[in-house]
């Protein structure tokens, strides 16, 4: 699943607020998603309280936004192979900011 970071204020909700749902899913973050249909909207990480990582396929056009990263990295489906020279974390991004 593809996310991208965006600061909440910038960040609109435009209809369904009433269906949002949210689960710890870990320490470190809560996964919001929508409750009636459980489409995964975003992660809220705990340390990044002024941005969230929202699915790409929430947008109604997706391609505008340009990956960045790769987070994860080392659990990824064996056959990825992106064709790309961005950063890639084995896990989080928080590993590359120390």
């Amino acid at each position: 699943m593809a996310f991208a970071t965006a600061e909440i204020a910038a960040m609109t909700i435009e209809r369904g607020a009433e269906a949002l749902r949210r689960h710890a899913s870990s320490a470190e973050a809560e996964r919001w998603f929508c409750g009636s249909c459980g489409t995964p909207l975003w992660v809220q990480d705990r340390e990044a309280a002024t941005t969230r990582d929202f699915n790409l396929a929430t947008l109604d056009n997706p391609a505008v936004v340009r990956p960045g990263f790769h987070i994860y990295w080392d659990s990824r489906i064996a056959w990825d192979h992106p064709a790309d020279q961005l950063p890639r974390y084995p896990r989080s991004r928080r590993e590359g900011l120390g």
